[in-house]
């Protein structure tokens, strides 16, 4: 099984494992907006199994969980790259998804839902977490790189469908601030995976 597949097989069951499963914010009213039913949040990050609506807080728990995934992402990457550039990304993916959460954390406060802002990643991007520091060395830069193109993507449509549909003024503007950030580092995410599976 090739990289690619087993990353996606690895996906795959982290999704399942996460079906159902109500993250750790407290509980309190929920703002909802709908979306398309056909246009699925995405994977590791935006992903909420069986819904069709994008709730003010899954927004929130997904998109600052998934900048705390990133940052410790990152600082595993420093650690274990063996690849030059891929340690040089993860020091820039890092300082980018600090401002990243302290913006949308911020938005949220404004918006009355800080109490809704998580303190640590979801459980889904926590197994991402754990494939990094048990990767095998020779296979870590592509591990890493694989993760930073989906979350990217699953970011970027989470962003995306927000600052189109969203119920907070506040949160949708640091949506739509935050799309064209994303965008670049997906785009070097990609460009960088492309370098690596070169022959």
């Amino acid at each position: 099984m090739n990289r690619t597949a087993q990353f996606a097989a690895l996906a795959a069951l982290v999704l399942l494992a996460g079906c159902g499963q109500r993250q750790n914010a407290p509980q309190v009213a929920q703002k909802t907006v709908s979306v398309k039913a056909s246009a699925p949040l995405g994977g590791a990050i935006g992903s909420m199994p069986g819904t069709d609506s994008l709730k003010t807080e899954d927004f929130i728990v997904n998109t600052v969980g998934g900048s705390l995934y990133s940052i410790k992402a990152a600082e595993i990457a420093e650690a274990r790259a063996r690849t030059p550039e891929v340690k040089t990304f993860a020091r820039s993916l890092s300082e980018d998804h600090e401002a990243a959460r302290d913006e949308l954390t911020g938005a949220a406060h404004r918006s009355g839902d800080g109490a809704l802002t998580p303190n640590a990643p979801t459980s889904r991007q926590q197994s991402m977490l754990a494939l990094l520091r048990r990767d095998p060395p020779a296979n870590f830069d592509q591990t890493y790189v694989e993760q930073q193109v989906q979350t990217h993507e699953d970011t970027l449509k989470l962003l995306t469908d927000y600052a189109a549909t969203g119920a907070s003024p506040s949160l949708k503007a640091a949506a739509a601030d935050l799309i064209p950030r994303v965008q670049t580092r997906l785009d070097q995410a990609r460009g960088l995976e492309e370098r690596l599976n070169k022959p």
